[in-house]
């Protein structure tokens, strides 16, 4: 089996664990090298502060089997595709070396999770112009697949991963997050602090496992519609 590099980009942490955490941690396990890139540290976030949020992150990322975790420390709400921005995302695509990018989706509530689909995949093609000589990191990479997960929004899923098996995983590094899901947590609540919360991201991983024969899953779509060759075999479950 072909070691895999998978990088999950978020705009703030807890972003990919909420939405594709369970997936993270299977491919880790699987020998798979994971990373997680964050864009910003939720500067603003109504729970919890940036020294809390980042202990966190590294909490999380211990409990998914991360080999490494980034935080650009790009602003939280005010981020936009500046050149700055863009060369900072580049010149992590192109440190990491993904196979396989994750990204945040591009149909959302919060508007810095769109804004997060829409830097990340302009940076992702800028990453492989061997002609781009302004990024630190001078060697040309692109990823060969991208997915974006999904997030609050419901879009339906072209791929789904079965995470029954990781689902402890995932919910081990949310609870890493005291500031954001813990409803003792001495700050006002917020809809995330809620048990009715969690018991959607339960409900909606049992829904999408439904869909395969299996306990839990998490979904993806894929950013570039390109056609793909694949077998035919290779789309029946054994």
């Amino acid at each position: 089996m072909k070691q895999l590099n998978i990088v999950a980009f978020g705009a703030h942490p807890d972003d990919v664990e909420l939405a594709c955490g369970g997936t993270l941690a299977k491919y880790s396990k699987l020998g798979h090298n994971v990373f997680i890139v964050d864009l910003t540290a939720g500067d603003y976030g109504t729970r919890g502060s940036i020294e809390e949020r980042l202990a966190e992150a590294a909490c999380a990322a211990q409990q998914l089997g991360i080999k490494k975790r980034i935080n650009l420390r790009l602003e939280d709400v005010f981020f936009e595709e500046s050149r700055e921005s863009l060369l900072k995302v580049v010149d992590t695509i192109r440190l990491l070396r993904p196979h396989i990018a994750l990204i945040p989706s591009p149909v959302e509530r919060h508007p810095d999770h769109e804004r997060a689909f829409k830097l990340i995949k302009r940076a992702i093609f800028m990453a492989g112009l061997r002609n781009l000589r302004e990024a630190q990191i001078p060697e040309p990479h692109r990823p060969s697949l991208t997915l974006h997960y999904i997030q609050h929004t419901y879009v339906h899923p072209e791929i789904l991963i079965d995470i029954t098996g990781t689902w402890v995983d995932k919910i081990a590094s949310l609870q890493c997050y005291r500031s954001q899901f813990d409803p003792t947590y001495p700050a006002p609540e917020t809809i995330l602090s809620t048990k009715r919360f969690m018991e959607f991201l339960a409900a909606r991983a049992s829904m999408l496992g439904f869909y395969i024969g299996v306990n839990k899953a998490e979904g993806f779509v894929r950013v570039d519609n390109t056609p793909f060759y694949v077998d035919l075999p290779d789309l029946i479950k054994t």
